[in-house]
């Protein structure tokens, strides 16, 4: 059964894995586990700039995510759509990246202590803008 808008906004709201599907140059897919956030319908989340996914979205920036519960919860949601890229010297990405520690981590200390370890990789922030949503709800 397919979810509701609401229920995929809270099933998107909650710390999650994910997996990107990106595209090679070969045509092969590439696919990458990533931490998000999803607001008001769009999909935020960050990647190093020496990754396969950050050259692929730079040539190709149609992308696929997965967003799969945990067993025994059986919902899913998956969105098709087109990746932005965002440098990391901008406002957004700083703003990104802390919300991201914070979400994805218990105390804000934790989420402080993940972002110093990260400073010295250069990164950008990834904003997908979903044209086609499906989700799944086997409950």
């Amino acid at each position: 059964m397919n979810m509701t808008t609401a229920q995929v906004e809270q099933f998107m709201s909650e710390p999650r894995n994910a997996v990107m599907g990106t595209i090679r140059k070969d045509g092969s897919p590439q696919l990458s586990a990533i931490w998000f956030l999803y607001r008001e319908g769009k999909l935020y989340s960050y990647l190093y700039n020496s990754s396969a996914k950050y050259f692929n979205i730079r040539r190709d920036p149609r992308v696929t995510v997965c967003v799969n519960a945990a067993h025994p919860d059986a919902r899913s949601v998956t969105l098709f759509g087109t990746a932005e890229l965002v440098s990391n010297d901008t406002e957004q990405y700083r703003r990104l990246e802390r919300e991201l520690a914070l979400h994805y981590h218990d105390t804000a200390e934790a989420a402080e202590a993940y972002l110093s370890g990260a400073e010295t990789q250069a990164s950008s922030a990834v904003i997908v803008t979903p044209h086609k949503i499906i989700s799944h709800d086997y409950n």
